[in-house]
């Protein structure tokens, strides 16, 4: 009896799982909401790299964390909740295009989220939109950007499956 309740309780668990990845509640993030940038004083039309001066080549994880609502647009770009970039390549072509055109604006409902990280210490963290046709940024520190180009760079990214992501 113990054996049977014992199996029933496993596979009720990897059941829970299983449809915590398929409705998106998967992998729980746990991490700041908190934009995380030199503050840029910057004039519109103005162009920025946020990454100016930093190596990412060394030690450099990039995580989008993709809100529930971006999740289901139809518009969207990737299939799942997190996901991850550490190949040197893939970054540093990441951070030659890096470059955004200041536009003076803000875009209200942001709700998914950029980390990046060296050495396991945060260096940027921002709004981000990731869709068809278009990838932006919205930040506290310098407003709505948006650049087109990391596109074909963001695909590249991979899926992260662990249960649990801290961020």
């Amino acid at each position: 009896m113990i054996k049977k309740k014992g199996s029933i309780a496993v596979v009720f668990f990897i059941v829970v799982i299983c449809c915590g990845y398929i409705f998106g509640l998967l992998p729980i993030v746990m991490g700041s909401a908190n934009d995380y940038a030199v503050h840029l004083e910057l004039a519109e039309g103005e162009e920025f790299n946020p990454l100016n001066g930093i190596d990412i080549s060394k030690n450099c994880e990039i995580y989008l964390w993709m809100s529930l609502d971006d999740q289901y647009a139809k518009n969207r770009l990737l299939n799942g909740k997190v996901f991850v970039c550490d190949d040197v390549k893939v970054l540093n072509s990441i951070k030659d295009n890096f470059n955004f055109i200041s536009e003076g604006g803000d875009l209200a409902t942001v709700n998914s989220r950029m980390y990046i990280y060296q050495n396991d210490k945060l260096i940027f963290s921002s709004s981000v939109v990731v869709e068809q046709g278009l990838f932006g940024l919205q930040s506290s520190q310098f407003g709505w950007v948006k650049n087109n180009k990391l596109l074909p760079l963001i695909k590249k990214f991979r899926r992260v499956y662990t249960p649990v992501v801290f961020l």
